[in-house]
């Protein structure tokens, strides 16, 4: 079951039945007519089920990604290099800052929370510092999800893009992003349970509605350095 609650204390409960997907979409529903805002409790399950479903760790991952940044901070080093360097030595999970640049542009989907129940639009970044010429266009759905960079793919989801500040290292959210924001662009390979043919038709690019199949950052980077 999926239990739903607004700030007014408006709630709903729906049987999950068989298909995750359909509770999803009833739920996302349900909160746009909350108002785009609802608190949601779901997919009890077992130790055992999270152990083998689950994308484990990521509470205590982001504690220490903030560690690392304030770390950096106080020893006035690059916060970005520090993160790259902490999640390929301590995670294993190989990164990579692949653009830097100014917000040029905002295009807002505005009130896409009520009809599709996300914040939908696009960026434009001008590339500054060694990317100076390129540009970069990037489509959020409440969360970063798609890199191009002069029109090539970089990023597809459920592979991860973040956009940090390049002085403090502070991540920047879709709804915060302002027109001559200066970031830094780094990409992360998705953890392998949402790579799996599932985890693509639950998470990849198609269930978002771009025209593209899914190719890990892996790939995509190794056509960028050749």
């Amino acid at each position: 079951r999926v239990v739903t609650i607004d700030d007014h204390h408006h709630s709903c409960i729906v049987d999950m039945g068989q298909k995750n997907k359909v509770a999803e979409d009833i739920v996302r529903n349900i909160a746009m007519k909350y108002g785009g805002i609802s608190w949601i409790g779901c997919y009890p399950m077992k130790g055992k089920e999270l152990k083998e479903t689950g994308v484990l760790h990521s509470q205590s991952l982001a504690w220490d990604l903030g560690k690392t940044v304030m770390k950096a901070r106080k020893k006035h080093e690059d916060p970005i290099e520090s993160i790259l360097e902490f999640l390929k030595e301590d995670r294993g999970i190989p990164g990579a800052h692949i653009f830097t640049g100014k917000v040029m542009d905002i295009n807002r989907e505005f009130g896409s929370e009520t009809t599709h129940g996300f914040s939908m639009g696009r960026v434009t970044l001008e590339g500054i510092e060694e990317y100076e010429g390129q540009e970069a266009h990037l489509e959020f759905q409440n969360e970063w999800l798609v890199a191009k960079i002069d029109g090539e793919v970089k990023c597809l989801p459920p592979d991860m893009i973040a956009l940090l500040d390049p002085e403090t290292g502070e991540p920047i959210r879709t709804d915060l992003i302002r027109y001559g924001y200066r970031v830094k662009m780094i990409v992360l390979p998705a953890h392998e349970n949402m790579r799996t043919p599932e985890g693509i038709e639950t998470f990849g690019p198609r269930y978002f509605g771009f025209d593209e199949d899914y190719t890990p950052i892996e790939k995509l980077l190794e056509v960028e350095d050749d």
